[in-house]
């Protein structure tokens, strides 16, 4: 399941290739051992000797959300010049562990994800390989595979209906999709409360074979004697976009200085942010906000404002007062009129009369 992409890099006119890998991730010398490498104890990896090294070496880290795990490279004692990766995954709450390597890969829809995976553990676990695609990082996942003590050959097919998603309601029963844009791949580990150790050699994954040869030769003319096949190049590499950045990233590696700094420059191209025209980007947003404009014009009309929200305007400005006069909630009430006094005293003076009388007849 995991792909070991072949990290050997291939000499084309003094310009440096990549078959699978990047930069950063060459292959130690042959028949010699890295150094700063830990050697591990296990047997020797069955993998064909053409076929040992893939995208294992290239850059590993853990998936913060799922069991804990340590990721990091070793090389085998019988097989020094092997680089294999650790995978030390530790017992927790959820279902598993994942290791995640960030890719900018187009892969071949009818390929394959395929690896060798070792483990000697007491409870072997189940591993999957998953794949995170477009700029949404969709996560797919591939059925599980039951490990057997010692080395283990785990493949899964991107053109079998045995992967999920969600939009498969996270069931096996659909092919993989948006391989043409592949941002990261993973490694599940179905270990649950268990934890161990398991040895991944000879990762590989099968590109897009046109886009592939595509990028080889695009390259390739970076180092082109002929002005326009170099700038053609450089401009072409520059449309395809971030699947060409593990090409240039070789390229900027390699012995020719020229080609580097062009693969540099092209790289920078990429990697750079863009400025998005949003009406581009969705062409029913003008509609859209054609149509909010007509809304706000008729709920102007309807409510005789200017604006929505405004007050209705008669089109005549409210008379200021006389200069001197008071304003009409300070003015003066209108004087009663003839009588109206008497009646009001009469009516509040009346029961104190009684009362009064009624005093003087008690005495």
């Amino acid at each position: 399941m995991f792909v070991k992409s072949a990290c050997s890099l291939v000499a084309l006119s003094g310009l440096l290739l990549p078959t699978f890998g990047r930069a950063e991730d060459k292959p130690a010398e042959a028949g010699k051992a890295d150094p700063k490498l830990e050697v591990v104890e296990i047997s020797k990896s069955p993998a064909d000797e053409k076929q040992l090294t893939g995208i294992e070496t290239w850059t590993w880290t853990g998936q913060g959300s799922a069991n804990g795990v340590d990721v990091k490279h070793a090389a085998i004692k019988e097989q020094p010049a092997n680089t294999v990766l650790v995978v030390d995954y530790l017992g927790g709450r959820t279902e598993k562990a994942t290791a995640k390597c960030v890719t900018d890969l187009a892969l071949d829809p009818q390929g394959k994800l395929s690896a060798r995976v070792f483990c000697n553990e007491k409870d072997l676990p189940k591993v999957a390989f998953a794949v995170s695609t477009g700029e949404t990082f969709a996560w797919q996942e591939s059925e599980p595979v039951v490990l057997k003590e010692g080395w283990n050959e785990v493949e899964a097919k991107l053109g079998d209906k045995k992967w999920k998603s969600e939009a498969t309601k996270w069931k096996h029963d659909a092919e993989a999709k948006g391989l043409d844009d592949v941002r990261a791949i993973l490694l599940l580990v179905f270990n649950g409360k268990h934890g161990g150790i398991l040895y991944v050699d000879a990762l590989h994954v099968d590109r897009d074979p046109k886009l592939d040869q595509e990028l080889r030769d695009l390259t390739k003319k970076l180092g082109a004697e002929d002005f326009e096949a170099r700038e053609g190049a450089g401009k072409r590499l520059a449309e395809i976009g971030r699947k060409a950045l593990p090409y240039l990233r070789n390229a900027a590696e390699g012995t020719d200085p020229e080609v580097a700094q062009r693969a540099k420059k092209v790289m920078e191209a990429i990697q750079t942010p863009k400025p998005v025209d949003v009406s581009q980007a969705n062409p029913n947003v003008e509609k859209r906000m054609e149509e909010i404009r007509k809304k706000k014009q008729e709920l102007k009309k309807r409510i005789g404002g200017d604006a929505v929200g405004e007050m209705p305007q008669t089109g005549k400005k409210p008379a200021d007062p006389a200069v001197g006069e008071e304003p009409q909630d300070k003015q003066k009430q209108p004087e009663p009129a003839v009588g109206e006094n008497a009646k009001s005293e009469a009516k509040t003076t009346a029961p104190a009369e009684k009362k009064k009388n009624a005093v003087k007849g008690e005495e």
